[in-house]
């Protein structure tokens, strides 16, 4: 009896463990993610070719809205369009940005004349 009860318990316990490890990999998949609105909270542009240009701004009322669907993203006033993610890169509009995001947090950045980072929060 005691071994049938460890064999129940042992295969009960597989299943619960296989079956959490796939909803917290469906969870943490940035494709996933993503999707959703977001509210810019923060621009900053820093080591410019030309130091004038750099800037930092913060966004507390009336802020841009950014909406991600499974596969178009719509900045505010905007025709959507299309994007692609490639691990931790973003593709849209002919330009590919890295990006990180969180269940709250999105923060996107690229490296040209300036270093600009955008982060934006879930709403």
């Amino acid at each position: 009896m005691k071994k049938l009860f460890a064999i129940i318990l042992v295969l009960f316990t597989v299943s619960l463990l296989t079956t959490s490890c796939k909803d917290d990999d469906d969870n943490s998949n940035p494709a996933n993610l993503i999707i959703g609105s977001w509210k810019m909270v923060s621009y900053v542009a820093s080591e410019c070719t030309d130091p004038a240009d750099n800037e930092n701004e913060t966004c507390s009322t009336d802020c841009e809205i950014t909406i991600f669907t499974n596969d178009t993203v719509t900045f505010e006033g905007e025709t959507p369009q299309t994007y692609k993610i490639d691990g931790n890169k973003i593709t849209f509009d002919g330009e590919t940005y890295e990006f990180s995001v969180t269940e709250t947090t999105l923060v996107i950045s690229y490296k040209g004349v300036c270093k600009v980072v955008v982060t934006m929060k879930k709403v």
